[in-house]
């Protein structure tokens, strides 16, 4: 029953994001502030045992709770 990693994914040559539209998002994401602070967002990801020296991954946690966070927030509203 146990599965190895390699085993898990049917095709891992294929990419979730594609290059140019990555390197269009790149810079978006340098110039947006999130709303949770990159400070509340590495403080947690401390106490989950997540550590990383890329500030863009940090950002675009903040970034992706908050967008979780306002999917949330729209659905109690309708």
């Amino acid at each position: 029953m146990t599965e190895s990693i390699e085993d898990s994914s049917s095709s891992c040559d294929e990419t979730l994001i594609d290059e140019e539209d990555l390197n269009k998002f790149t810079p978006t994401l340098d110039q947006f502030t999130p709303a949770i602070p990159e400070t509340v967002t590495k403080y947690y990801m401390r106490q989950c045992g997540l550590q990383t020296d890329d500030d863009r991954v940090v950002k675009l946690l903040s970034v992706s709770v908050q967008k979780f966070m306002t999917g949330i927030q729209h659905k109690k509203k309708v």
